[in-house]
Order: C-alpha cells, then structure tokens, then sequence
C-alpha cells in the first residue's frame, strides 16, 4: 500500500519504513537462531541446570503452599482456642493441656520439645533448596570453562583465521553461565522468601508458647497469695 502511495502522486505525506544499518539489521534477523537452539546449544550441562532449576521451583512452589496452609490453620487456630485441630499451634496447646497439673518449670520443658518437634515439619526443603541455589551457578561456570577449552582445542587444532567461529565458541561457551544465574537468583529468593515465612511461623508458636507459661505462673501465684 506505501508503495503504491508512492507512485500515485496525492496530496500529504506518505509514510516508508527506512533500515539506517543498510540491510544488516534484516539480514540479522533473517540468520537468527530460534529460541529452542539455545537449549541445544548449552549441551549437557545446560540441561542439568534446566533440571536443577525446575526441581527447586517444584520444591519452593510446593513448600511455599505448604507453609501458606499452615500459617492459615494457625491464624484459625489462635481466634478458637479451645477447639483443638490438627496444626502446629493444635499441637503446642494440646501438650499444654496434657500437661495442665505440671508446674511452670516442668511444662516449660514440654513447651520446648513439642516445639522442637515442629521445627523439621516447618524448615522441611529449605535446606535442599539452598543447595540447588548454590550449585546452578557453579555448573554455569563449570559448562563456561568446559566451552572454553573446546574453543582453544579448536584454535590450536585449526588456528584464529575465522573470527566468526571464536566469538560462537564463545558464546555458546558462555550460555551455560546464563542458565546457572536465571536458575539461581528465582531459587535464592524462593529460599528467602520461605525462611521468612518458616521463622515466622515458629515465632507464632514460640509466643503462644510464652503465653501459656505466663499464664501458668500467674495461676500458681494467686494461689500462693
């Protein structure tokens, strides 16, 4: 349609697309290598970064749900507590009430090792997620130095005449260091985001757990008084 404007002479101005690289910018897009050759391209060890990554999102997602249920049932659990359910906060006032004729030393010790046994249910995969947030970058780095003798082999073994051929070595060289960072940094903050939320959980119990002992010892001192 521009160029048909272009050659009928009309009234106004006539909008064309104008390529100021002189055809390289096309020819670029034209050489491209679609967005699934890179995965190729990254060869093993990009694979293996894929691999690590997806399992730590299958881990944060599930951990972050996980931790989400049980921050609700203890939000419940702290607006009702006479009905006891099944959550770690349940669990604390259900050994508190199992201990009701213990004096404050003795249920403070019960306190303790109740919550204690909290602890794994609630850091459950915080630990596995670091290390595979640890370890994609260092397989990046790994598949970068890996990359990087293949591309000096090939220049002791045919010489630097190409420059072409060094700067794709090298970049692909370099792709698995990309793949560890994309994979580490949405890993690292998933560990963050859930040891927040882990501590935060563990505080709620520790407070409540607080309570009932202040409880228990302003109980005692009436009936001493």
């Amino acid at each position: 349609e521009r160029i048909q404007a272009i050659d009928e002479p009309q009234e106004g101005y006539v909008g064309v697309l104008v390529d100021p690289s002189g055809g390289a910018l096309l020819q670029r897009a034209a050489t491209a290598t679609p967005w699934w050759q890179i995965f190729s391209d990254a060869g093993s060890v990009g694979a293996l970064i894929v691999i690590v990554g997806i399992i730590g999102l299958i881990i944060g997602v599930s951990r972050w749900l996980i931790l989400n249920r049980q921050a609700q049932q203890i939000t419940q659990q702290k607006q009702d507590l006479l009905h006891l359910t099944d959550n770690a906060l349940g669990r604390i006032l259900a050994v508190a009430n199992k201990h009701e004729r213990s004096n404050a030393d003795e249920l403070a010790r019960f306190l303790d090792e109740a919550i204690l046994a909290e602890l794994p249910a609630c850091r459950r995969g915080l630990g596995a997620l670091a290390v595979l947030a640890a370890v994609a970058p260092l397989l990046g780095l790994l598949g970068t130095v890996a990359g990087m003798i293949e591309t000096f082999q090939a220049i002791t073994a045919y010489g630097n005449s190409d420059p072409q051929v060094l700067s794709s070595g090298i970049s692909q060289a370099l792709l698995t260091t990309k793949f560890g960072l994309i994979a580490a940094v949405p890993l690292m903050l998933l560990h963050s985001f859930l040891s927040s939320k882990s501590e935060t959980i563990l505080h709620v119990i520790e407070h409540q757990s607080a309570g009932l002992l202040a409880q228990r010892q302003l109980v005692k001192r009436k009936v001493e008084s």
